[in-house]
């Protein structure tokens, strides 16, 4: 890691304890359908996703990776309004081991899906919605040392990190990011999961709490 980017403040990675078992993730992500990003807009190119939280239990619901507010409740609602730790998130795309890694959070997700990004394509700088509440990890699944997460202060690029296969990372997502994936050949694949606190808050929550009740379950 960059010592000089974390003292930054803008992310950081969990302990191992909080890794995944990425060959058993891809082995789920083959049964499942992809949803395609580009429909939300020009920027999207190449970008597509597996929702594992929904707004509602309607069947044009249940795939909505990018709808908003975190994919649950009301749109009429503030964040503030949820009681998120009772909200029972997951749905019918989730089975099998993602089922298992959802029943093992201590945290309850406001939304979780899969991204994927094409080789060659890029999601570029921005900030999310609902970000000074909300603290966005990150489980690569699929990548290579081409994949850059990048971190930018107004226009200027001020960090690039490469997050490895399975590994946890906690981003704060109010400052200016976007992901590149140079890669020829490979795609970029996520797991990311939205908890409802934020970046400073999950920060010092992970420092007494860890992410999962069960912290070595992925090696069962």
């Amino acid at each position: 890691m960059n010592s000089r980017f974390e003292t930054q403040n803008y992310w950081f990675q969990l302990p191992d304890s909080a890794a995944i078992d990425a060959k058993k993730a891809v082995a789920y992500l083959n049964q499942k359908p992809w949803v395609d990003y580009a429909e939300y807009g020009n920027d999207f190119g190449g970008y597509s996703g597996i929702g594992l939280t929904s707004r509602s239990n309607k069947p044009e619901h249940v795939n909505d990776s990018v709808e908003v507010l975190q994919s649950v409740g009301s749109f009429e609602k503030s964040l503030a309004e949820f009681d998120w730790q009772s909200i029972s998130v997951w749905n019918q795309n989730v089975s099998e081991y993602m089922e298992t890694i959802f029943n093992e959070l201590n945290l309850k997700p406001l939304r979780a899906r899969f991204s994927k990004m094409q080789p060659r394509s890029t999601v570029p700088r921005h900030i999310d919605d609902f970000s000074e509440n909300v603290t966005r990890v990150h489980w690569p699944i699929v990548t290579d040392d081409k994949n850059i997460f990048c971190f930018y202060a107004g226009n200027k690029l001020v960090e690039k990190v490469h997050m490895p296969v399975g590994k946890c990372f906690a981003i704060d997502s109010t400052v200016p990011h976007g992901f590149f994936n140079f890669s020829k050949v490979t795609e970029r694949i996520h797991l990311v999961i939205n908890f409802g606190m934020s970046f400073q808050e999950f920060r010092e929550w992970i420092k007494v709490n860890d992410l999962f009740k069960n912290p070595v379950f992925q090696k069962s």
